[in-house]
């Protein structure tokens, strides 16, 4: 048990701020949900996608390989790739290949952001699987 040694405890100070600080991170959590509902939700593209414009993938992988991966992303009304996430990607290598998928999925997400489709009326979410293969 502690002893009192006489002086003015600043203890309920203490309690204080950090009541306080609980409090703001309530608030600004609060808010926080309340915006995020206001977002639109993006509905799947309904036609069939195609590029209109794409951009080369070069990898930077040497020799024979085969490389296919699948990616989601959104397209916005201009046709822009928006927001690429690679949910998959396979690499098939003949050599050394430490390190080579990491490479090749930046590669192709450099590439891939550079697309373009169609103009839209609104945002739409999409997938693909795109195959590379070099001397299969």
């Amino acid at each position: 048990m502690r002893r009192s040694s006489g002086k003015a405890s600043n203890r309920p100070l203490q309690l204080k701020r950090a009541g306080a600080a609980v409090l703001c991170i309530a608030a600004l959590s609060f808010t926080g949900v309340g915006a995020a509902q206001g977002l639109k939700r993006i509905e799947n593209c309904a036609d069939p996608i195609k590029p209109v414009e794409a951009a080369a993938i070069e990898l930077p992988v040497q020799g024979n390989h085969d490389y296919s991966v699948l990616v989601t992303f959104i397209i916005d009304v201009n046709g822009a790739v928006v927001i690429p996430r690679i949910k998959e990607s396979k690499l098939n290598l003949v050599g050394d290949a430490e390190g080579a998928v990491a490479k090749a999925d930046a590669a192709f997400l450099a590439a891939f952001a550079k697309w373009r489709y169609a103009k839209r009326s609104a945002p739409c979410a999409a997938s693909a699987e795109y195959k590379v293969s070099v001397g299969v």
